[in-house]
């Protein structure tokens, strides 16, 4: 089930403060986030738990594809028929080996990336579950040979600068 969409609101001074600290490290324990926002630690967690509720901050964890056997990368710009995106996007939800998919718009209209074991699963999840599902007309897939930088909504402003969660989020 996609992530819900947070309702817009501006984030205050401490708020900004206690992003910017997970950001760096989303293990920051709450003393340091106390800290940081100048809240006592109670109040961060009633804190962290409101926005959390609110849908503006979530947790994820990245694990090194090639450490669990997916050896194989790969993003896949799929054409798909309008009417189809929210079916097609439920299968790929459901799907083991896509690790993220999004509608998109230009040529292509849902992005997916895949994590296989090797080359030859790649193959047979083209062939097989994600061509078999009805309303994808079209696959563009490129394997990933190197990343230069994994996934990280928030870009951390220069030392010395805060408040960048303020123009991402704000």
């Amino acid at each position: 089930m996609p992530p819900s969409r947070p309702t817009p609101r501006r984030l205050d001074a401490a708020e900004d403060r206690l992003l910017d600290a997970l950001a760096r490290d989303g293990r920051t324990p709450a003393p340091a986030l106390a800290s940081a926002t100048g809240w006592s630690e109670s109040s961060v967690r009633r804190h962290l738990d409101r926005l959390r509720d609110e849908g503006v901050l979530r947790f994820e964890v990245d694990v090194e594809p090639g450490a669990v056997g997916m050896a194989c990368e790969a993003v896949l710009w799929l054409t798909v028929a309008p009417s189809r995106v929210p079916a097609v996007a439920t299968a790929l939800d459901a799907h083991p080996a896509v690790a993220f998919a999004a509608s998109t718009t230009g040529a292509t209209n849902v992005v997916a990336f895949v994590l296989c074991p090797d080359i030859d699963a790649l193959h047979d999840l083209l062939v097989g579950d994600l061509g078999a599902t009805p309303g994808i007309d079209g696959v563009d897939t490129a394997p990933v040979t190197r990343h230069v930088k994994r996934a990280g909504a928030l870009v951390l402003p220069p030392p010395g600068r805060t408040g960048m969660c303020r123009r991402v989020f704000g």
